[in-house]
């Protein structure tokens, strides 16, 4: 009889099991999700923060103070790395083989990586830096990136091989923006109304929705922008050529100052109708952001011959901030009626950002402004994660030398 009622009782075990199993799993799962927070958080990396590197093209290094402002951001205490092509890489090894531009201590801090792209404007067409915290792992860097609007190839796929170099992940946005039309202070992202939708993206092409038209929710989701902030009015199509993020409370905002404005009639006669305007859409710039932040306005030159002239479009490197300077930038192009002030401009400037804490550095910078931009344009920032985020230093990616 034993043997007759072995199978029954063992079929009730298996289904007295998987009952007693369904009965418990789901409320031993089920708990914790309730508690737990899986949301992932991310935040955008503010320029000011520790940095291990700064990227650059390697057509820098054939520009204007291009080698003095690798030698800047090494005294910075930053790694370079240096973007190469393979139409440059023979320029490249002939200027550090025959020239010598470095010597050998800051060569170990120099890397060069092959990455194919046309512009030296890295600001414009690489990503912004993001730090996101997911359930159980500490803030792990990424990158969020848009479509330059070039629409160039090359410079679009740029930030794809490079972050396969150094293992990290890349988050595309269809939408179409420079990276130059972004700022941050970490939590508030400002930017200009220069974007709107890639028009080769795959969404439902409904003629009343806009994908601009949802930038903070956008921003917020995908880069951490706890608001988002968009300027009207702009006097560029780049914000980082009219006002930066010194530190979390502060923000810089040019200033085209009266004693410029007094010169202006010595201007040509399209820059007596524009550079009225920029004065006054500077200003209330200033003045909007003021509701939120503490504004320090700096001198601008009269923005003459299009030319607009900036001592923004910096570079911050950890303590050390490398700002543009001006001469004569094209003298084939006229006259500049304020260039008796630019050295006094540069003295308001200096001061300005030593009181802010920052070693202030000034590079030449006429061959550069002529083409539409300065230092913050031709940089791109790479965040210490081992500064920023101490106890999670095991995660760093950084490139290896």
């Amino acid at each position: 009889m034993k043997k007759k009622l072995l199978l029954p009782a063992t079929c009730l075990l298996a289904i007295a099991a998987v009952l007693g199993y369904q009965n418990w799993a789901p409320q031993k799962i089920q708990i914790p999700r309730f508690k737990l927070d899986k949301t992932v958080h991310p935040r955008p990396v503010a320029e000011y923060e520790p940095m291990f590197g700064i990227a650059i093209s390697e057509q820098i290094l054939f520009r204007e103070s291009g080698i003095e402002l690798v030698r800047e951001i090494l005294k910075a205490n930053a790694k370079v790395y240096i973007f190469m092509t393979a139409a440059f890489k023979d320029q490249v090894e002939e200027l550090f083989a025959k020239k010598k531009p470095f010597k050998a201590d800051e060569m170990k801090l120099i890397t060069r990586v092959q990455l194919e792209h046309e512009s030296p404007w890295l600001r414009d067409y690489f990503p912004i830096p993001v730090l996101r915290t997911y359930p159980f792992i500490p803030p792990t860097p990424s990158f969020v990136d848009f479509v330059y609007r070039d629409g160039n190839s090359y410079d679009d796929a740029a930030i794809h091989q490079f972050a396969l170099a150094i293992n990290s992940s890349v988050e595309h946005l269809p939408i179409v923006m420079d990276g130059g039309n972004f700022m941050t202070n970490g939590e508030t992202c400002v930017v200009s109304e220069e974007m709107w939708d890639d028009p080769e993206s795959n969404r439902s092409k409904d003629p009343a929705f806009s994908l601009s038209d949802h930038v903070d929710e956008i921003f917020e989701l995908a880069l951490g922008c706890r608001k988002t902030k968009i300027v009207s009015q702009i006097p560029h199509p780049h914000v980082d050529m009219f006002l930066k993020f010194v530190n979390k409370d502060t923000i810089l905002v040019n200033e085209i100052e009266d004693r410029a404005m007094a010169l202006l009639g010595e201007a040509d006669a399209d820059a007596k109708v524009k550079i009225p305007k920029i004065k006054t859409e500077l200003d209330r710039i200033a003045k909007d952001l003021s509701k939120n932040f503490r504004v320090i306005r700096v001198p601008m030159p009269l923005p003459v011959h299009d030319i607009f002239f900036t001592y923004v479009n910096s570079v911050i490197v950890n303590d050390t901030v490398i700002i543009p300077s001006y001469r004569n930038p094209d003298p084939s192009r006229g006259t500049y009626p304020d260039q008796r002030y630019y050295a006094s401009y540069e003295e308001e400037v200096h001061k300005t950002y030593q009181n802010l804490g920052l070693k202030p550095v000034f590079l030449k910078a006429d061959d550069l402004i002529k083409d539409g931009g300065a230092f913050h344009c031709i940089t791109f920032h790479l965040p210490d994660l081992e500064a920023i985020v101490p106890d999670t230093s095991h995660l760093a990616a950084k490139p290896k030398p």
